[in-house]
């Protein structure tokens, strides 16, 4: 509805991509890039960009962040 179209455009659009994780099957990192973009008309600006490292881990069969750090890039 028009609520959702309202907050959309305040928060924009988070997009991630080329995941890759690496683990034992108990405990995992991962590491993605995004693209954070700000509707503006019928285009949209680039807000940031930058990576994600995670921590995983298992627990009773569903994995689990233990930590993520969002890391800018380019750095400032």
């Amino acid at each position: 509805g028009r609520a959702s179209a309202e907050w959309r455009a305040v928060l924009g659009q988070h997009w991630t991509n080329n995941l890759v994780i690496e683990g034992d099957g108990a405990n995992a990192t991962a590491r993605s890039y995004f693209v954070k973009v700000r509707p503006e008309g019928r285009a949209g600006s680039i807000v940031l960009t930058g990576f994600y490292e995670d921590r995983l881990r298992k627990n009773d069969g569903r994995w689990r962040f233990l930590e993520r750090r969002l890391r800018a890039w380019p750095p400032a």
